[in-house]
């Protein structure tokens, strides 16, 4: 013994004396169950745990020392569970240590310690008594069969001797098997003990024996196990029990279902009625076990044992293989493909008969396209499945049961990645799935819709931001699951690039050509396809390409779109010309095909690529037509397939889009218009100014003059009126942001068009303004207090003489040239003229272009006219644009008078009658005109309150509820705010604001009397600081209803 091991066994000597000590006693005074017993034994077990993590190899002499106390011990009767564990873990020690080695592990020793091994471990056969025993005593006897496999795995692998050869070892064989299986089985709560079950058992296996003979006498055994413990819940095995077991398994079935070793031969069959049915295509042969070649040597596995077994075999794989792969586990799934891989490469053809669970196996758990299509047969198993699949299209779709789909997507897949190509049975897929999908769609629509769409209004439409969700596309089909129509998509894009380009086109002329009935979902399910194809063969095609350019030049002009895309183009656009012409409301059905056909477009956007540039021409008005649908759902394709074609060709600016294209447009539009095809127009002109501002709307011009004319002729019809002042409203508000955004306020007017206070000479500080004021009251004489036909009868013949007159009187100059005349008003001043006098008053003063203030006198003067329409919304709607338009003319004061006198009489009217919710925005009209205005309706104003206590219903309502005798405190009039806001309410207040604007300007002129009547009502509807804070009269006036 060298000096290094002897100072080792010195370490253990003093613990193995005390365990000698008890050992050695005397059967009347021997204990097995004491604690003194047990102290000594795990002071040699520590000692030897110390020495086996620091040492590898020590002399065979070293465990026979320690052994001799352990034999000792081991003669007496009812050592105790504890003490036996200890013996257990000692001798797994010896093991490592000493007898590991090669020639260390005597046979005459190995045949003494593996009976005795089992027998400590367990001596009933049932292993009942060892079940029941702690977890750390099972494990000990793990850790010592391991270490004693591996000690006689050694001696195998030098030929030192085979402890198996030996048919008397078999019993031991056998016992060790069961306590390791029965351990592993009954000790679900301790996965750890699990685990050294299952390496004590590959290490016999893999390690030890690595004979598929001798294994196949327990393998019965062994797969009862395993499947009984993988089919348990996932809750109560854990994954890493699962992924050992299966690598075991996967080892096992390796073993003994060898195709090597078991000499497996293509045979033929003796079955005469199958010998019948062969063809030269299709030979029948039998692949069996050739036992011949084994000579005289009795085989326990030949073709009988084969034949049995291997249905076993079959019967526990089928319910395991499925069960695993539902616990959707990253790492069961991999030991699954593991398994699969190794049987599939070592029992290919021992195992024939699982080969068809082997191949749609290994589809769910995506296995390599080389392993699953490697052999020839596998190909027809894998065709012979998808055959079997596609009959059972219509039961996956109606339950949607997305399983099945995606199988034969993986199977395309791997088919196309190996070359194998079989059209016909993807014809018969596409078609069967195309009949099974349009029926399940059009049963959804049966139960559970009633066929027509909740639209919105324009008002909702415009009022939403666009292009703010184009990120979340909805679902194309909202009926079905998330998941049924991803797996659908998924599957189609795989068969589009198995086809390829050529075979594509055959589908999708197929597809697009066939007759469909209009109650049906198949021509939008078709379209469906078609691009979902297409998007598969010309990824396909396109990664081909980029492989390629990595080691070859090609032209650029080698882009050859498929015809099939101008197909899907041409249906698309004819789904959407025909949805947005027939005027009426919009059924499910239609927003299927809207919705199909815009997503469609977009695929074709992405799939040709700069090819599609050329078709932008008939494309984009559909698809911006789309933007002004009633329906969200199709909206928000055209947003989406609007962003993606900006996107690829517009470098993500919409506006670009609309402007690059805006002729295009502008034909589309005025077409529609002039054949009376009315319907969204103003909505899509409304959506197109809030994407490109302004700006578009000024190249609507001739559009917007077509709208004119159709009010003319059509202004009966309310909802047409409707949408196109919902578009002036639009209009209006963007010439606002682009001339006025940047004003922080109207311009001043010159002196003497506005009162600057009240208590100066009506604003006149000197004799000039006096002359000034007094010209400009004979100018508008005619206009102070006429009725609206006086006031139109003694101007100009029609609105459009009086604008042009007016710009005469602006700048005569400039006359013949208009465009020009707007590009000077915009960029510059006019010069000065020759003599000097008058510059400032023949300039255009307002930021605005005369062509848009043009456009604003006109939409003014059609509100006009369209006041006395019987429709509420349409006048409120009128009124609300008035109060818009007033401060925008009010930049070009001498233009703003004209307009005031035509509109304040009709506007009065509206603002005394009983429907207040029409009362409201006329007075705040009135109150505009009078605030823009300056001192032009100051005798309006004056003569408006004697009409309105004779005819103003509002005001015969305040006055019978709320005003009394006039003796009121400021405190109880101003009682009235505590009341909840309603339309009496909010119109009591705007006709407060109004009388404040007029008192304002025109206090002087009105009458004490008449003063305290207006402040009456004033404090009614308003608190009495706002009132009093407007100038000293009022504040005066206020503070006289304190006393």
């Amino acid at each position: 013994m060298s000096h290094q091991q002897s100072e080792l066994f010195q370490k253990v000597r003093p613990a193995c004396i005390e365990l000698s000590r008890e050992a050695f006693l005397p059967a009347s005074s021997f204990n097995p169950q004491s604690l003194t017993l047990l102290n000594a034994l795990r002071s040699v077990e520590q000692e030897l745990e110390i020495l086996e993590e620091t040492q590898s190899n020590l002399a065979p002499a070293f465990a026979d020392y320690v052994f001799v106390p352990i034999a000792h011990l081991l003669q007496h009767q009812g050592l105790g569970t504890s003490q036996t564990e200890m013996v257990l873990l000692i001798m797994g020690h010896l093991l490592s240590l000493s007898w590991s080695s090669v020639g260390a592990f005597p046979l005459a020793l190995a045949q003494q310690l593996f009976p005795l091994l089992n027998f400590l471990i367990s001596n009933d056969k049932e292993n009942k008594e060892l079940l029941a025993k702690s977890a750390e005593f099972q494990s000990a006897g793990c850790i010592a069969l391991n270490k004693l496999f591996k000690a006689l795995a050694v001696q195998k692998s030098s030929d030192f001797y085979n402890y198996f050869s030996d048919p008397k070892s078999l019993p031991s064989l056998g016992h060790s098997v069961i306590i390791l299986l029965d351990i592993l089985r009954d000790n679900d709560e301790n996965a750890n003990l699990q685990l050294q079950a299952i390496e004590a058992l590959r290490t016999l296996y893999v390690e030890l024996l690595h004979d598929g003979e001798v294994i196949s006498f327990i393998l019965p055994g062994n797969v009862s196990t395993f499947s009984k413990l993988l089919l348990k819940p996932g809750l109560t095995v854990k994954a890493s029990v699962v992924c050992s077991t299966m690598g075991l398994f996967g080892a096992l079935l390796s073993l003994v279902y060898s195709d090597t070793g078991l000499h497996i031969a293509d045979l033929p069959t003796p079955d005469l009625q199958q010998r019948l049915t062969e063809t030269s295509q299709n030979p029948i042969v039998t692949r069996q076990i050739d036992e011949s070649s084994f000579g005289n040597v009795h085989l326990h596995r030949n073709n009988k044992w084969l034949n049995a077994t291997a249905g076993q075999v079959k019967t526990a794989l089928e319910a395991v293989l499925p069960r695993l792969l539902q616990r959707e586990s990253n790492s069961i799934n991999k030991s699954v493909r593991e398994f699969l891989e190794t049987v599939q490469q070592n029992c290919h053809l021992s195992l024939n008969n699982c080969l068809e669970l082997f191949v749609s196996t290994s589809l769910d758990a995506r296995v390599s396209p080389s392993v699953l299509l490697g052999p020839q047969e596998n190909s027809h198993t894998l065709k012979r499945i998808l055959e079997n699949q596609i009959s059972e299209f219509p039961k996956a779709i109606q339950f949607e049961s997305v399983e099945g789909l995606k199988r034969f997507g993986l199977a395309v897949s791997a088919m196309e990645q190996q070359g194998e190509r079989d059209y016909d049975m993807i014809d018969r897929a596409v078609s069967q799935l195309q009949l099974s999908f349009s029926e399940y769609l059009e049963q959804k629509n049966l139960r559970f819709s009633k066929g027509k769409v909740l639209e919105q209004s324009s008002l909702v439409i415009v009022g939403q931001e666009l292009f703010t969700q184009t990120t979340q596309l909805q679902q194309l089909f909202p009926k079905v699951s998330k998941s049924l129509e991803v797996t659908l998509s998924n599957l189609f894009q795989a068969i589009g690039s198995y086809c390829g380009k050529n075979e594509t086109n055959r589908l999708v002329m197929g597809l697009l050509a066939k007759s469909y009935t209009d109650d049906t979902r198949g021509k939008a399910v078709g379209l469906w396809i078609s691009s979902l194809l297409i998007e598969g063969s010309l990824n396909q095609a396109n990664s081909i390409e980029d492989s390629l350019d990595e080691f070859l030049v090609l032209d650029d002009d080698n882009t050859d779109v498929p015809e099939a895309c101008y197909m899907v183009l041409q249906s698309s656009l004819e789904i959407l010309n025909s949805a947005s012409q027939n005027g009426r409301p919009i059924t499910n059905n239609d927003e299927l095909d809207a919705m199909v056909s815009l997503y469609a477009v977009k695929v074709m956007n992405s799939s040709m690529r700069s090819e599609f540039e050329g078709e932008l021409i008939d494309v984009l008005f559909p698809v911006v037509d789309c933007l002004a649908s009633s329906s969200p759902a199709i909206r928000n394709f055209a947003q989406a397939t609007t962003m993606e074609i900006a996107q690829s060709h517009y470098g993500g600016s919409v506006r670009d889009l609309i402007w690059e294209n805006m002729d295009y447009l502008i034909d589309a539009i005025s077409t529609r218009l002039s054949n009376c095809m009315t319907q969204r127009v103003a909505t899509l002109l409304m959506v197109i100014c809030r994407i490109g501002g302004y700006e578009t709307i000024r190249s609507f011009r001739d559009v917007l003059e077509t709208i004119f004319r159709l009010l003319d002729y059509y202004h009966g019809y309310e909802d047409l009126c409707m949408d196109f002042f919902q578009l002036f409203g639009i209009v209006v508000g963007e010439m606002a942001k682009t001339y006025l955004q940047k004003k922080t306020s109207i311009p001043k007017l010159i002196a003497g068009e506005k009162t600057q206070d009240g208590f100066k000479n009506w604003g006149m500080q000197n004799m000039q303004d006096v002359m000034h004021f007094l010209d400009s009251f004979k100018n508008y004489k005619s206009a102070d207090n006429l009725t609206f036909e006086e006031d139109e009868a003694s101007g100009p013949s029609n609105f459009d003489g009086f604008f042009n007159s007016k710009l005469r009187e602006v700048d005569s100059d400039d006359e013949d040239d208009e465009d020009e005349e707007s590009e000077n008003v915009e960029g510059s001043q006019h010069p000065e003229n020759e003599d000097g006098a008058d510059n400032d008053s023949k300039q255009w003063s307002s930021p605005i272009p005369r062509d848009s203030y043009r456009l604003l006198l006109q939409i003014a003067g059609y509100g006009d006219r369209l006041l006395t329409h019987e429709s509420r919304p349409l006048k409120v709607q009128i009124l609300q644009l008035a109060c818009q338009i007033f401060p925008m003319l009010a930049t070009e004061y001498d233009m703003l008078l004209p307009q005031i006198a035509k509109s304040w009489d009709l506007i009065v009217q509206n603002s005394m009658g009983g429907d207040f919710a029409l009362v409201k925005p006329a007075l705040e009209g009135i109150t505009a005109m009078i605030k823009y205005s300056g001192d032009f309706v100051t005798k309006r104003f004056v003569d408006l309150w004697g009409a309105y206590k004779k005819g103003s219903v509002l005001l015969q309502n305040i006055t019978r509820k709320q005003l009394n005798s006039g003796n009121l405190s400021v405190k109880a009039l101003n009682g009235a705010k505590t009341l909840p806001p309603n339309i009496t309410t909010e119109a009591h207040k705007s006709l407060a604001e109004m009388l404040l604007e007029g008192i304002s300007r025109t206090e002087l002129f009105i009458s004490d009397v008449q003063l305290r009547e207006m402040v009456h009502v004033c404090l009614l509807a308003l608190p009495a600081e706002a009132v009093s804070s407007r100038s000293l009269t009022l504040g005066d006036m206020v503070a006289s209803f304190l006393v």
